[in-house]
């Protein structure tokens, strides 16, 4: 009996090692990381069920953005995080006031003259990722010229 819970004890242990490889090497490195999902039209939320609104409360500063309705689509999307502890197991977790705000260019407008700068960058590079956020934040977001750092408006957003 002995002999049998330690092949036993040595064969599961054996199995977690293998688990543990094939997860650090199906994942990239990563044995336990955390994730999410965002839906990159307003069609798209709808479809996957988790659109929340695109009635939100816009403040404009710059002339350059007094018509922001003709250059970006904006709506919040339900956040919810999924943990993976390997490539087998997972756990989804949300809470009920977790937002993505989402700011998109519409179909013909011209991209090329918007950006946003993040703090570790020197130049403007990209513009409007989604952004974590939460109910009654309010986000602001300074837009520049492309690869210059001279701004241009800023939209000042109220999430809902």
């Amino acid at each position: 009996m002995g002999k049998t819970l330690k092949y036993i004890f040595f064969g599961l242990l054996a199995l977690l090692f293998i688990y543990i490889c094939l997860s650090w090497f199906l994942l990239n490195g990563k044995i336990v990381y955390t994730t999410s999902f965002n839906e990159n039209t307003i069609e798209a939320s709808k479809a996957k069920d988790v659109f929340v609104s695109s009635n939100l409360k816009v403040f404009t500063k710059g002339d350059s953005l007094a018509n922001w309705q003709n250059i970006f689509d904006i709506w919040t999307n339900k956040r919810y995080e999924i943990t993976y502890y390997g490539f087998l197991f997972h756990r989804t977790f949300t809470k009920s006031d977790w937002r993505y705000l989402n700011v998109r260019f519409k179909d013909g407008a011209k991209k090329e003259d918007w950006c946003v700068k993040k703090d570790s960058e020197n130049f403007c590079s990209e513009c409007c990722n989604r952004i974590g956020c939460n109910t009654y934040d309010t986000i602001t977001i300074p837009f520049f010229e492309f690869r210059k750092d001279v701004p241009i408006g800023e939209l000042k957003i109220i999430v809902e």
